[in-house]
Protein backbone atom coordinates (compact mmCIF):
# COMPACT_ATOMS: atom_id res chain seq x y z
CA UNK A 1 0.00 0.00 0.00
CA UNK A 2 1.24 3.15 -0.98
CA UNK A 3 1.86 6.46 1.77
CA UNK A 4 -0.73 8.40 -0.16
CA UNK A 5 -3.81 4.88 -0.04
CA UNK A 6 -2.75 4.81 3.56
CA UNK A 7 -3.37 8.31 4.56
CA UNK A 8 -7.20 8.24 2.78
CA UNK A 9 -7.49 5.29 4.08
CA UNK A 10 -7.36 6.48 7.75
CA UNK A 11 -8.18 9.99 7.00
CA UNK A 12 -11.17 7.76 5.72
CA UNK A 13 -11.97 6.64 8.85
CA UNK A 14 -11.04 8.58 11.78
CA UNK A 15 -13.61 9.65 14.23
CA UNK A 16 -13.93 11.71 17.46
CA UNK A 17 -14.61 10.13 21.15
CA UNK A 18 -17.30 12.12 23.03
CA UNK A 19 -16.20 11.77 26.56
CA UNK A 20 -20.12 13.44 27.79
CA UNK A 21 -21.78 10.44 26.10
CA UNK A 22 -19.13 8.32 25.03
CA UNK A 23 -20.14 7.96 20.91
CA UNK A 24 -18.33 8.50 17.57
CA UNK A 25 -18.15 11.87 16.34
CA UNK A 26 -17.31 12.85 12.60
CA UNK A 27 -13.46 13.79 12.57
CA UNK A 28 -14.04 17.31 11.73
CA UNK A 29 -16.74 17.79 14.25
CA UNK A 30 -17.33 20.75 17.02
CA UNK A 31 -19.68 19.57 18.69
CA UNK A 32 -20.88 16.57 19.88
CA UNK A 33 -24.41 15.23 17.19
CA UNK A 34 -25.89 13.42 20.00
CA UNK A 35 -25.63 15.07 23.44
CA UNK A 36 -24.34 18.84 22.15
CA UNK A 37 -21.36 18.96 23.93
CA UNK A 38 -18.25 21.01 23.29
CA UNK A 39 -15.63 18.44 21.49
CA UNK A 40 -12.73 20.51 23.03
CA UNK A 41 -9.99 17.83 24.23
CA UNK A 42 -10.67 14.50 22.64
CA UNK A 43 -9.82 10.93 21.79
CA UNK A 44 -9.65 10.27 18.49
CA UNK A 45 -10.12 6.75 16.91
CA UNK A 46 -8.02 5.75 14.49
CA UNK A 47 -8.63 3.05 12.30
CA UNK A 48 -6.91 -0.76 12.14
CA UNK A 49 -3.39 -0.83 11.12
CA UNK A 50 -3.55 -2.22 7.48
CA UNK A 51 -2.05 -5.62 6.60
CA UNK A 52 1.46 -5.36 5.13
CA UNK A 53 1.81 -2.32 6.53
CA UNK A 54 4.45 -2.24 9.40
CA UNK A 55 3.70 -0.66 12.65
CA UNK A 56 6.79 1.64 12.54
CA UNK A 57 5.39 3.15 9.12
CA UNK A 58 1.58 3.08 10.53
CA UNK A 59 2.86 5.09 13.40
CA UNK A 60 4.83 7.63 11.47
CA UNK A 61 1.84 8.44 9.23
CA UNK A 62 -0.76 8.85 12.19
CA UNK A 63 2.30 11.42 13.53
CA UNK A 64 2.61 13.27 10.20
CA UNK A 65 -1.11 13.05 9.60
CA UNK A 66 -1.66 14.42 13.10
CA UNK A 67 0.56 17.00 13.51
CA UNK A 68 -1.08 18.95 15.76
CA UNK A 69 -1.94 16.38 18.17
CA UNK A 70 -0.50 13.99 21.02
CA UNK A 71 0.06 10.50 19.76
CA UNK A 72 0.47 7.88 22.89
CA UNK A 73 1.08 4.65 22.10
CA UNK A 74 1.00 2.02 25.01
CA UNK A 75 3.74 -0.33 25.62
CA UNK A 76 1.12 -3.43 24.81
CA UNK A 77 -1.11 -1.96 22.28
CA UNK A 78 -0.65 -1.89 18.54
CA UNK A 79 -3.21 0.81 18.06
CA UNK A 80 -2.35 4.13 18.85
CA UNK A 81 -4.12 6.78 20.62
CA UNK A 82 -4.47 10.66 19.51
CA UNK A 83 -4.84 13.15 21.93
CA UNK A 84 -6.35 16.22 20.22
CA UNK A 85 -8.33 19.31 21.28
CA UNK A 86 -7.46 22.35 23.16
CA UNK A 87 -4.15 21.38 24.25
CA UNK A 88 -5.19 20.41 28.23
CA UNK A 89 -4.64 16.31 28.29
CA UNK A 90 -5.96 14.65 31.59
CA UNK A 91 -5.06 11.24 31.63
CA UNK A 92 -6.65 8.75 34.52
CA UNK A 93 -9.45 6.27 34.84
CA UNK A 94 -12.98 7.41 34.54
CA UNK A 95 -14.86 7.26 37.81
CA UNK A 96 -19.42 7.73 37.81
CA UNK A 97 -20.53 9.96 38.46
CA UNK A 98 -16.64 12.29 37.87
CA UNK A 99 -15.97 14.23 34.69
CA UNK A 100 -14.23 11.90 32.02
CA UNK A 101 -10.45 12.03 31.57
CA UNK A 102 -9.71 13.04 27.89
CA UNK A 103 -8.08 9.23 27.99
CA UNK A 104 -9.39 7.07 30.33
CA UNK A 105 -7.08 3.73 30.45
CA UNK A 106 -9.51 1.39 32.29
CA UNK A 107 -9.73 -0.65 29.27
CA UNK A 108 -5.83 -0.95 29.16
CA UNK A 109 -5.85 -2.57 32.76
CA UNK A 110 -5.32 1.03 34.29
CA UNK A 111 -6.98 -0.19 37.70
CA UNK A 112 -5.17 -3.14 37.83
CA UNK A 113 -1.68 -1.22 36.86
CA UNK A 114 -2.25 1.55 39.62
CA UNK A 115 -3.59 4.24 37.32
CA UNK A 116 -5.56 6.95 39.56
CA UNK A 117 -8.50 8.46 38.42
CA UNK A 118 -6.73 11.92 38.09
CA UNK A 119 -3.20 10.72 37.38
CA UNK A 120 -1.36 13.38 34.91
CA UNK A 121 -2.51 16.04 33.25
CA UNK A 122 -0.56 16.85 29.87
CA UNK A 123 -0.03 20.33 28.08
CA UNK A 124 0.51 21.54 24.89
CA UNK A 125 3.23 24.73 24.79
CA UNK A 126 4.54 27.04 22.20
CA UNK A 127 7.65 24.90 21.95
CA UNK A 128 5.59 21.14 22.13
CA UNK A 129 4.49 19.71 25.28
CA UNK A 130 4.47 19.64 29.30
CA UNK A 131 3.75 16.37 31.23
CA UNK A 132 2.52 16.99 35.11
CA UNK A 133 1.81 14.26 37.56
CA UNK A 134 -1.50 15.23 40.01
CA UNK A 135 -0.31 14.08 42.89
CA UNK A 136 -0.95 10.24 42.12
CA UNK A 137 -0.43 7.69 44.54
CA UNK A 138 1.54 5.41 42.52
CA UNK A 139 3.43 8.40 40.74
CA UNK A 140 4.21 9.37 37.29
CA UNK A 141 7.42 8.57 35.42
CA UNK A 142 9.31 10.45 32.47
CA UNK A 143 12.07 8.16 31.20
CA UNK A 144 12.14 6.14 34.30
CA UNK A 145 12.51 9.41 36.47
CA UNK A 146 9.81 10.23 38.86
CA UNK A 147 8.01 13.40 38.38
CA UNK A 148 7.76 16.06 41.44
CA UNK A 149 3.48 16.31 41.79
CA UNK A 150 2.19 19.57 40.68
CA UNK A 151 5.48 20.30 39.06
CA UNK A 152 5.90 20.39 34.82
CA UNK A 153 8.51 18.56 32.93
CA UNK A 154 8.80 19.29 29.57
CA UNK A 155 8.25 16.45 27.17
CA UNK A 156 10.29 15.01 24.29
CA UNK A 157 9.03 13.58 20.85
CA UNK A 158 9.81 9.69 21.71
CA UNK A 159 9.56 9.78 25.90
CA UNK A 160 8.79 6.89 27.72
CA UNK A 161 6.22 7.50 30.03
CA UNK A 162 5.39 5.07 33.33
CA UNK A 163 2.10 6.00 35.24
CA UNK A 164 2.31 3.63 37.78
CA UNK A 165 3.29 0.27 35.86
CA UNK A 166 1.58 1.34 33.23
CA UNK A 167 3.88 2.45 30.12
CA UNK A 168 3.22 4.31 27.10
CA UNK A 169 5.13 6.43 24.68
CA UNK A 170 4.45 10.08 23.50
CA UNK A 171 5.07 11.17 19.99
CA UNK A 172 4.49 14.07 18.46
CA UNK A 173 5.72 16.92 15.31
CA UNK A 174 7.55 19.84 16.42
CA UNK A 175 6.52 22.64 16.08
CA UNK A 176 9.05 23.76 13.80
CA UNK A 177 7.71 26.67 12.18
CA UNK A 178 7.33 28.09 15.65
CA UNK A 179 11.52 27.61 16.03
CA UNK A 180 12.22 29.39 12.94
CA UNK A 181 14.62 31.84 13.75
CA UNK A 182 15.35 34.67 11.78
CA UNK A 183 18.47 35.68 10.77
CA UNK A 184 20.29 39.06 10.31
CA UNK A 185 22.79 40.76 8.03
CA UNK A 186 25.82 41.15 10.17
CA UNK A 187 29.23 42.61 8.85
CA UNK A 188 32.57 40.80 10.88
CA UNK A 189 36.30 41.16 9.68
CA UNK A 190 38.84 38.46 9.63
CA UNK A 191 42.66 39.63 11.07
CA UNK A 192 45.24 37.34 9.82
CA UNK A 193 47.00 36.16 13.08
CA UNK A 194 49.10 33.31 11.36
CA UNK A 195 52.65 33.25 11.74
CA UNK A 196 53.84 34.54 8.27
CA UNK A 197 52.96 38.70 7.98
CA UNK A 198 49.42 38.84 6.69
CA UNK A 199 49.09 39.02 2.85
CA UNK A 200 48.70 42.54 0.89
CA UNK A 201 46.20 41.02 -1.58
CA UNK A 202 43.66 38.48 -1.76
CA UNK A 203 44.42 35.81 -4.42
CA UNK A 204 41.59 33.47 -5.61
CA UNK A 205 43.75 30.43 -3.95
CA UNK A 206 43.76 32.43 -0.37
CA UNK A 207 39.65 32.98 -0.64
CA UNK A 208 39.33 29.59 -1.69
CA UNK A 209 41.91 27.46 0.62
CA UNK A 210 41.35 29.69 3.96
CA UNK A 211 38.32 32.34 3.74
CA UNK A 212 35.51 29.99 2.40
CA UNK A 213 36.74 26.79 4.88
CA UNK A 214 36.51 29.07 7.84
CA UNK A 215 33.15 30.62 6.88
CA UNK A 216 31.98 26.94 5.89
CA UNK A 217 33.04 26.07 10.00
CA UNK A 218 31.03 29.01 10.84
CA UNK A 219 28.12 27.49 8.84
CA UNK A 220 28.78 23.88 10.71
CA UNK A 221 28.78 25.66 13.74
CA UNK A 222 25.61 27.22 13.67
CA UNK A 223 23.86 24.28 12.36
CA UNK A 224 24.53 22.43 15.20
CA UNK A 225 23.63 25.61 17.95
CA UNK A 226 19.85 25.13 15.79
CA UNK A 227 19.82 21.18 16.40
CA UNK A 228 20.26 21.69 20.49
CA UNK A 229 17.71 23.97 20.63
CA UNK A 230 15.39 22.57 18.12
CA UNK A 231 15.48 25.10 15.18
CA UNK A 232 15.03 24.57 11.57
CA UNK A 233 18.41 24.93 9.69
CA UNK A 234 19.29 28.13 8.32
CA UNK A 235 21.94 28.56 5.37
CA UNK A 236 25.04 31.07 6.05
CA UNK A 237 24.09 33.66 3.15
CA UNK A 238 27.30 35.63 1.45
CA UNK A 239 26.24 38.96 1.12
CA UNK A 240 30.23 40.51 0.07
CA UNK A 241 33.73 39.73 0.79
CA UNK A 242 36.32 42.78 0.69
CA UNK A 243 39.72 42.92 1.19
CA UNK A 244 40.30 46.23 3.10
CA UNK A 245 43.90 47.25 1.76
CA UNK A 246 44.84 49.56 4.46
CA UNK A 247 44.42 47.09 7.25
CA UNK A 248 45.11 43.52 5.42
CA UNK A 249 41.62 42.62 6.71
CA UNK A 250 38.88 40.71 4.87
CA UNK A 251 35.76 42.59 5.18
CA UNK A 252 32.72 39.86 4.66
CA UNK A 253 29.16 40.55 5.14
CA UNK A 254 26.85 37.53 6.20
CA UNK A 255 22.97 36.28 6.57
CA UNK A 256 23.40 34.35 9.78
CA UNK A 257 21.53 33.55 13.10
CA UNK A 258 21.93 36.31 15.55
CA UNK A 259 23.70 34.63 18.10
CA UNK A 260 26.50 33.03 16.09
CA UNK A 261 28.63 36.01 15.55
CA UNK A 262 28.57 37.01 19.48
CA UNK A 263 29.21 33.39 20.08
CA UNK A 264 32.45 33.03 18.02
CA UNK A 265 33.65 36.62 19.28
CA UNK A 266 33.16 35.67 23.05
CA UNK A 267 33.57 31.90 23.64
CA UNK A 268 35.84 30.83 20.54
CA UNK A 269 38.31 33.78 20.34
CA UNK A 270 39.36 33.62 23.69
CA UNK A 271 40.04 29.84 23.59
CA UNK A 272 42.98 30.95 21.15
CA UNK A 273 44.78 32.54 23.39
CA UNK A 274 45.51 29.73 25.48
CA UNK A 275 48.11 27.24 24.46
CA UNK A 276 47.02 24.41 22.56
CA UNK A 277 49.02 20.63 22.06
CA UNK A 278 49.42 20.30 18.34
CA UNK A 279 49.03 17.21 16.90
CA UNK A 280 51.80 15.50 14.51
CA UNK A 281 51.12 16.64 10.73
CA UNK A 282 50.51 13.57 10.05
CA UNK A 283 47.58 13.47 12.27
CA UNK A 284 46.08 15.92 11.58
CA UNK A 285 45.74 18.98 8.32
CA UNK A 286 47.89 21.99 8.94
CA UNK A 287 45.44 24.50 10.81
CA UNK A 288 46.23 27.59 8.27
CA UNK A 289 44.96 25.78 5.35
CA UNK A 290 41.75 24.09 6.88
CA UNK A 291 39.75 21.57 5.16
CA UNK A 292 36.01 22.23 4.79
CA UNK A 293 34.31 21.69 8.32
CA UNK A 294 31.58 19.50 7.68
CA UNK A 295 30.75 16.48 10.02
CA UNK A 296 31.87 13.93 7.20
CA UNK A 297 35.70 14.47 6.33
CA UNK A 298 36.76 16.15 9.97
CA UNK A 299 37.94 13.34 11.96
CA UNK A 300 35.19 13.05 15.03
CA UNK A 301 36.41 13.13 18.58
CA UNK A 302 38.47 9.69 19.22
CA UNK A 303 38.96 8.50 15.78
CA UNK A 304 42.10 10.72 15.09
CA UNK A 305 45.09 8.30 14.24
CA UNK A 306 47.21 8.72 17.27
CA UNK A 307 47.82 7.72 20.75
CA UNK A 308 44.32 8.47 22.53
CA UNK A 309 46.57 10.72 25.31
CA UNK A 310 47.24 12.91 21.89
CA UNK A 311 43.99 12.79 20.67
CA UNK A 312 42.83 13.85 24.48
CA UNK A 313 45.05 17.03 24.20
CA UNK A 314 44.01 18.33 21.15
CA UNK A 315 40.40 18.16 21.90
CA UNK A 316 39.59 18.72 25.63
CA UNK A 317 39.55 21.89 25.39
CA UNK A 318 37.18 22.40 22.53
CA UNK A 319 35.12 19.62 24.27
CA UNK A 320 34.85 21.58 27.53
CA UNK A 321 33.48 24.63 25.10
CA UNK A 322 30.97 22.69 23.87
CA UNK A 323 30.23 21.18 27.20
CA UNK A 324 29.77 24.89 28.48
CA UNK A 325 27.87 26.41 25.09
CA UNK A 326 25.09 23.54 25.40
CA UNK A 327 25.13 24.38 29.20
CA UNK A 328 24.07 27.90 28.49
CA UNK A 329 21.90 27.50 25.37
CA UNK A 330 19.96 24.14 26.13
CA UNK A 331 20.23 23.39 29.37
CA UNK A 332 17.13 21.17 29.25
CA UNK A 333 18.87 18.54 26.42
CA UNK A 334 18.98 14.88 27.60
CA UNK A 335 22.39 13.29 28.51
CA UNK A 336 22.46 11.39 25.12
CA UNK A 337 21.33 14.31 23.16
CA UNK A 338 23.84 16.31 24.50
CA UNK A 339 26.91 13.85 24.39
CA UNK A 340 26.11 13.20 20.30
CA UNK A 341 26.03 17.31 19.94
CA UNK A 342 29.45 17.44 21.80
CA UNK A 343 30.88 15.56 19.54
CA UNK A 344 29.41 17.05 16.84
CA UNK A 345 30.78 20.88 18.02
CA UNK A 346 34.22 19.74 18.38
CA UNK A 347 34.84 19.63 14.42
CA UNK A 348 33.97 23.29 13.72
CA UNK A 349 35.38 24.45 17.04
CA UNK A 350 38.48 22.76 16.44
CA UNK A 351 38.82 24.51 12.70
CA UNK A 352 37.82 28.02 13.94
CA UNK A 353 40.17 27.90 17.10
CA UNK A 354 42.96 26.94 14.79
CA UNK A 355 42.18 28.74 12.16
CA UNK A 356 44.92 31.49 11.14
CA UNK A 357 42.19 34.06 11.44
CA UNK A 358 40.77 35.44 14.17
CA UNK A 359 36.94 37.49 13.80
CA UNK A 360 36.20 40.37 15.31
CA UNK A 361 32.88 42.37 14.96
CA UNK A 362 33.90 46.00 14.55
CA UNK A 363 36.62 47.31 12.03
CA UNK A 364 39.74 48.58 14.54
Amino acid sequence: MSELELKEKMTDNIVRLCHSCNRENQFDAAVCVYCGATLGSTTVIVPDRPLGVTRTNYLSQIVRLHEDALVLLIATQDQPIVLKGDGKFLIGRQVENEPSPTLDLTKYGGHMLGVSRRHTMIYRTGDGYTIEDLGSANGSFLNERRLQPNTPAVLRNGDLIRLGQLMLFAYFTQPLEKHSVQPTEQTIWLTDKGDQPASPKLTLQQLTSQVIPYLNAIEVFQNIIGDSLKHTTTPLEIVQIVFEKNTNRIKATLIIRREIIPLIAEKLNPLRQKPVSNPKPEQLEDSSTISPATEDNIPAVGKVEGEAVVQQEVFAPHRELATNILGELAPTLSGDEKESLIQRLVVPLYSLTTSRFELITQSQ
